[in-house]
């Protein structure tokens, strides 16, 4: 110890150009009991050595932090590169900061070059403070360290305002304006995708906005589309479940999107004459029949109709045999005006003695007799089929003017002898509606 001592004190002066050698070996091989000062080639740092008060410490220039890419999440895990110059095969990379309450944290640290490190951030065990600042800290096996402060702000994991389930339903003759939104609170971007499911045909999403708009494609019956929407900030991604249905418009065209009324066809904005596809099944309708229209016949109101005939011919328009409902009938001839009543119910086509006296129309709520015996047309409930007159509405089958006709010569309106109506005797046509726009 004492020849140490000396050899302190002698300040020896080294001379040349050649560089003087000092001692070397393993980090195992060091010193028991170092000096301070003392120095030394360490052979698995390819450094030299020098002890202090605190330890060995490598004769090396300290590593540089000059930026990091990539970002922090508060809770979800990401990698962040760490790029600078002077760094070594074992540096760590260290989160310091108000991000993590001061108390430093050590992440795992991929070596690349001595320019770059990769560090693994671990939000999702340990978490992070949403919105804090942090700096970064690279550490080399020397014990030589450089922080970048300030390094960045923690990221905050967006939030969906949109509650997941039905967007609503649509009709597919309506174009669809709906959305979805998510929020970053960072205020950074947000982006949209579809990753399961498909929206329904004739939609699609804005990625940029969360707008669902589009025409969808007409449906036969109520049809729903399931759905995932992710939204996505900062590569930080939450997926959240939707619907859509789109039902069929009835607006007659077809069977399957049969109207129930024509009250229902103008709910859907069509006021055309023309034929349309009619069903009201809750007023005995029993399927769905195409008739034809006509708005604003007569009384403000709209009819559909069921017969148009000429004399002795069998109807060109046919509907008799089916339930379809109406609560007004009206029968115009080649003579007669449109002669009309209403009833206090809803009656089936083809229904023998239908109607009652309790509604109105021009003829004051007569009834409607329909039948093979009776023929077909207005009569008041005390008369004689056979013997209505003129002012009972429009002239039934069996009455030519005075007496009770027979088939086929005296009908002058009837339905003969047979299921099919045909008509005699008055030349021209006869037509006849139903009026059945409360029907749903």
């Amino acid at each position: 110890m004492a020849n140490r001592r000396d050899f302190t004190k002698k300040n020896p002066k080294f001379t040349g150009t050649s560089g003087a050698v000092v001692p070397g070996g393993t980090q195992a091989e060091r010193d028991a009991s170092p000096i301070e000062g003392s120095v030394r080639y360490n052979t698995d740092l390819g450094l030299a050595e020098f002890y202090t008060s605190t330890g060995w410490a490598a004769v090396a220039p300290p590593p540089s932090v000059s930026s990091i890419s990539g970002f922090i999440n508060e809770s979800t895990d990401t990698t962040i590169t760490v790029l600078g110059s002077g760094f070594d095969a074992g540096a760590t990379v260290t989160i310091t900061g108000a991000a993590v309450g001061g108390i430093d944290r050590q992440l795992v640290t991929t070596f690349v070059n001595s320019g770059e490190l990769t560090a693994a951030t671990n939000a999702s065990s340990v978490g992070y403070v949403a919105g804090a600042s942090f700096d970064v800290n690279v550490t080399n096996t020397t014990g030589l360290s450089s922080t970048l402060t300030p390094a960045g702000i923690i990221d905050s994991t967006l939030t969906w305002n949109t509650s997941s389930g039905s967007l609503g339903t649509f009709n597919d003759t309506t174009n669809v304006s709906t959305a979805v939104s998510a929020t970053d609170p960072d205020g950074t971007p947000v982006t949209y995708s579809i990753t399961s499911g498909s929206l329904p045909a004739g939609l699609s999403l804005n990625t940029s906005t969360g707008a669902i708009t589009g025409d969808p494609n007409n449906v036969s019956n109520n049809t729903t589309s399931n759905f995932t929407v992710t939204a996505t900030s900062n590569s930080i991604s939450l997926a959240r479940s939707f619907s859509i249905t789109i039902s069929p418009t009835l607006d007659g065209s077809t069977s399957a999107r049969a109207a129930t009324s024509p009250q229902g066809l103008r709910n859907v904005g069509i006021s055309t004459n023309g034929s349309y596809w009619i069903y009201a099944p809750n007023n005995g309708q029993t399927q769905a029949r195409l008739l034809e229209v006509e708005f604003n016949a007569a009384d403000g109101k709209d009819w559909v109709k069921v017969m148009q005939h000429n004399n002795r011919s069998t109807p060109t328009i046919n509907e008799l045999g089916y339930s379809i409902p109406w609560k007004g009938y009206m029968i115009q001839g080649p003579s007669t005006g449109k002669i009309y009543s209403y009833f206090s119910s809803y009656q089936a086509y083809n229904s023998r003695g239908s109607g009652s006296t309790t509604s109105g129309g021009n003829k004051g709520g007569y009834r409607v007799f329909f039948g093979a015996a009776g023929g077909q047309g207005f009569y008041n409930t005390g008369q004689n089929p056979c013997s209505w007159g003129d002012s009972s509405g429009a002239v039934g089958a069996g009455w030519d003017g005075g007496t009770c006709g027979s088939w086929p010569n005296n009908l002058i309106m009837g339905t003969g002898n047979g299921g099919t109506p045909v008509y005699s005797e008055q030349n021209g046509t006869w037509y006849h509606w139903i009026w059945m726009d409360n029907a749903t």
